[in-house]
């Protein structure tokens, strides 16, 4: 008797979701506490509105369900759902690849939601908190996360 690989099936079907699901709505005070906070980041060549985290700071993820970890073709990925269009299938599977080690940090990540994590209480990647910081940077210049408290563009701080 033969049994579908259910692992790979349900993996399946959840990127399929991620694609046809509309990206999830943030409410006005969902995002002053996201990277959609500031407008466009880039003006020309130049960042105007770039947002930086320290490791004191608080994230969640946006949505429970707006990302799945799936290892496909000898590598990881991180499908998302943050940036998909009204219009059915415009733009394809969003997704990032992720090293190894950063797999800890989303399942993290994902375990906590709702609540916040403060970024030097993730595990850290390779053993550096510097590396936790940059990975967790380039999940929240995504779309993928929240802080815990209305972030603040460079040129506000300036």
């Amino acid at each position: 008797m033969y049994f579908a690989p259910v692992d790979a099936t349900a993996d399946q079907f959840a990127v399929k979701v991620l694609e046809e699901s509309l990206p999830p709505v943030l409410s006005e005070g969902e995002k002053s506490c996201s990277v959609f906070r500031a407008g466009e980041p880039w003006q020309g060549v130049e960042e105007v509105n770039g947002v930086t985290l320290d490791i004191n700071i608080g994230v969640r993820l946006v949505r429970y369900g707006a990302v799945r970890l799936v290892g496909e073709a000898n590598e990881i990925r991180l499908h998302y759902n943050v940036g998909n269009t009204r219009v059915y299938r415009e733009a394809g599977t969003k997704f990032v690849v992720i090293a190894d080690e950063e797999v800890d940090v989303v399942e993290a990540l994902i375990s906590q939601y709702p609540q916040y994590s403060l970024i030097k209480d993730l595990p850290d990647i390779g053993g550096k908190s510097g590396k936790t910081l940059a990975f967790v940077t380039k999940l929240f210049e995504i779309g993928l996360l929240l802080t815990d408290a209305p972030v603040l563009a460079m040129r506000d701080v300036e």
